[in-house]
């Protein structure tokens, strides 16, 4: 059987922990080794984590708190360029994995045995009881994977993704710990070098509340499978600010693998990495109509970062 390492960061997590876990090991048809970094928690998630690891499949770092971004980065950092793994899957600490997750998606990937490669999916929403809210994304949505588009939206979440070892092995070239989105930079290393695959059924409860640590969270059932409002996106800057998430990621991608990207790919990078100091590259991102992202609003918020200096 396929073996997957699932990284897992932790903080204050101690309410939905134990089902996270219990759902990671009890995965059909593969074999799983969860490797944890807890961020600090100042609640009862390292007990939690201390009895886990008296299995075998559960291997546990304490850090110091430096935030969810840089915990994950230094999780992928982590693994050893021996590590045997076939998959490798990022997990939040307070879903709940189906028990086929794993399985799905190694059946989507097993085609790209040569080609790093990166599957992600839809999930179902849940409030903070795990009852299903209903799916984040309709079953016929098909996310672009087309540049520069898919750089600029955000139609992934990294608690779905599941990569090969092919892509871990690219990853290694470069992994920055600089504040920078985990999730995104993976996805963009795979869409530049490798191959996206989506699959638009479920098969995780992606869990909503006040207390969750990345994502959108919500109590209010009512509110919790709608898009996130202008002042949800706020309140969330607010709590986990990231400044200049676009640029600061193209400088990362093109640090790490310039030599391995088209001309094309590299204009686009570079126009966002510089467009504070380039005035050709802060004239393309607001003018040129083909750096945009799927939708209108997302573009004008684009265009609003770089008139900011925010992007």
């Amino acid at each position: 059987m396929a073996l997957v390492t699932v990284l897992l960061s932790t903080y204050n997590g101690e309410t939905y922990l134990n089902q996270l876990l219990d759902s990671l090991l009890h995965q059909k048809d593969v074999l799983v080794h969860v490797l944890v970094r807890d961020d600090g928690s100042t609640d009862h998630t390292r007990a939690i984590l201390t009895d886990y690891a008296k299995t075998a499949s559960v291997d546990v770092m304490f850090g110091d708190n430096i935030g969810w971004r840089d915990s994950f980065m230094t999780l992928l950092k982590s693994v050893s360029p021996d590590d045997q793994s076939d998959y490798y899957a990022f997990a939040d600490q307070d879903d709940i994995y189906l028990p086929d997750k794993f399985s799905a998606a190694i059946n989507k990937l097993a085609v790209y045995t040569a080609t790093p490669a990166l599957y992600h999916s839809n999930v179902t929403l849940a409030d903070g009881g795990g009852n299903p809210l209903g799916d984040r994304y309709p079953r016929d949505f098909i996310p672009t994977t087309r540049l520069p588009q898919a750089f600029f939206d955000v139609t992934w979440l990294g608690t779905t993704m599941v990569f090969n070892r092919k892509l871990m092995e690219l990853l290694r070239k470069h992994i920055p710990i600089d504040n920078i989105v985990h999730d995104a930079y993976v996805i963009n290393v795979a869409q530049l070098l490798g191959k996206v695959v989506y699959d638009p059924i479920p098969h995780l409860l992606y869990r909503r509340h006040d207390s969750a640590v990345t994502g959108f969270g919500s109590s209010n059932t009512s509110q919790a499978i709608k898009a996130p409002t202008l002042m949800d996106r706020y309140r969330r800057y607010k709590r986990n600010p990231v400044i200049h998430p676009f640029s600061k990621r193209a400088r990362e991608l093109l640090i790490g693998y310039a030599d391995q990207l088209s001309p094309k790919e590299k204009r686009f990078l570079q126009a966002v990495a510089t467009y504070q100091t380039n005035i050709g590259s802060r004239m393309r991102l607001l003018f040129d109509p083909r750096i945009r992202a799927t939708r209108l609003r997302p573009t004008l918020q684009i265009r609003y970062r770089v008139l900011m200096n925010t992007l």
